[in-house]
């Protein structure tokens, strides 16, 4: 049971640098994210997603500012690493 908390743990931080290298490269804009959270179900939450243009350092002029953003991911996808998205929900979100 220790074994698959720790790989649980793992995925989801291993994941996040890969979310936030893929959302800058379709974007071509910088990206930050504060908390990424991964079920082994293919539900994905992310906490603080801000997208700021690619010449800017400061995230206070981001483009786009997401509170909290759900989505759920096909599992075989995920399983075959190309993640098809099946639903999205953002909730409190600025646009600039």
């Amino acid at each position: 049971m220790a074994a698959l908390w720790y790989f649980y743990n793992r995925a989801g931080n291993m994941l996040r640098p890969v979310a936030v290298r893929q959302i800058a490269e379709l974007t071509g804009a910088k990206v930050q994210i504060n908390s990424f959270d991964f079920k082994l179900d293919g539900r994905v939450r992310i906490y603080g997603l801000s997208i700021a243009p690619g010449d800017k350092s400061d995230f206070g002029n981001a483009i786009l500012k997401i509170g909290r953003l759900d989505a759920r991911f096909g599992l075989l996808s995920l399983l075959m690493r190309k993640p098809t998205l099946k639903k999205i929900t953002i909730k409190d979100f600025d646009i600039n």
